[in-house]
């Protein structure tokens, strides 16, 4: 029955409109293998690649890089992203950038900052356990020092930092594995135009995982009705159209860059205002029915 009542109803692109207005977009690939990426004599390399990179598309609206490119934080990079920035902002461009923000010794984030011609940033609201925090209460956290096995947790980032603009264009960021929680990015699609994504599916290798992530990224797209611009650093980038169809994608492992148009969308879908919402209170009332149904029969009984 679900899947006949799915047929009936319009499609997602059917609740969002073609605002008519488009945006210039680049995704640069930079290709580093889990295995060297955070080496210390990689540095140096991944900077110049990306600096190249980008320089070549130079004067498209949004050039958007993978997550956490620079192999340390924003504070030992400065100088690079800050000259990035400048030429960014004399072509008229805007860089989306994946990088590592340290406010504190206490604190560190999972960042994409906007750098040129806008500015702000987004930081990772939802962490990897295991990954990128460690899932056990403080009280333990000495134990672990004991061990040998110190551990420093990402900060999770906050939802009020102010949104990304680019060109009019309001963005819907997420980072990495965020896109596989929909009823998020359906929050962050309603006052969006653009969805992006940046991720780092290096650490998948040649496994079926990097495909698996581009279409879940396929999903997000069409449950929204909004184009999705994602971009990773060992692959699969990809333009996807708001109707999930991917326009153009990139090898695996490597070294491209994918330009584009990309039309900017308004409106929101039944799943972007309700999210998962009508899922739960189907899933609630057959419980509620099948309960009904056992307590009925142990009555007769």
């Amino acid at each position: 029955a679900s899947p006949l009542a799915a047929a009936a109803l319009p499609p997602p692109t059917h609740w969002s409109t073609d605002t008519g207005r488009r945006l210039s977009v680049a995704i640069v690939q930079g290709n580093f293998s889990q295995d060297v990426k955070w080496l210390p004599g990689t540095s140096e390399e991944i900077l110049r690649r990306y600096w190249d990179m980008t320089q070549a598309v130079l004067g498209v609206d949004l050039i958007v890089w993978p997550e956490a490119v620079p192999n340390a934080p924003y504070d030992m990079v400065q100088g690079y992203l800050e000259a990035v920035a400048t030429d960014a902002r004399a072509a008229g461009s805007t860089v989306l950038g994946g990088v590592l923000i340290r406010p504190s010794d206490r604190e560190i984030y999972n960042s994409m900052l906007a750098m040129g011609a806008a500015e702000g940033r987004y930081d990772k609201q939802h962490l990897v356990p295991f990954g990128e925090y460690f899932p056990i209460p403080d009280w333990l956290r000495p134990l672990m020092d004991v061990l040998g096995t110190p551990y420093s947790d990402f900060s999770s980032g906050r939802s009020d930092l102010r949104p990304i603009v680019v060109q009019g264009a309001r963005l819907g960021v997420s980072i990495c594995f965020e896109d596989v929680f929909g009823s998020e990015l359906a929050r962050a699609s309603r006052d969006a135009s653009l969805l992006v994504n940046a991720s780092n599916d290096a650490w998948f290798a040649r496994s079926v995982a990097p495909e698996q992530h581009l279409q879940i990224a396929r999903m997000r797209a069409l449950e929204n009705g909004r184009w999705l611009v994602r971009a990773t650093n060992t692959g699969v980038s990809a333009l996807i159209a708001a109707d999930g169809r991917v326009t153009q994608r990139s090898g695996l492992f490597t070294t491209e860059t994918l330009r584009g148009e990309v039309p900017l969308r308004e409106g929101s879908t039944p799943y972007a205002r309700l999210g998962d919402a009508p899922l739960w209170g189907a899933s609630g009332l057959v419980l509620a029915l099948a309960w009904f149904a056992t307590w009925r029969r142990r009555g007769r009984r």
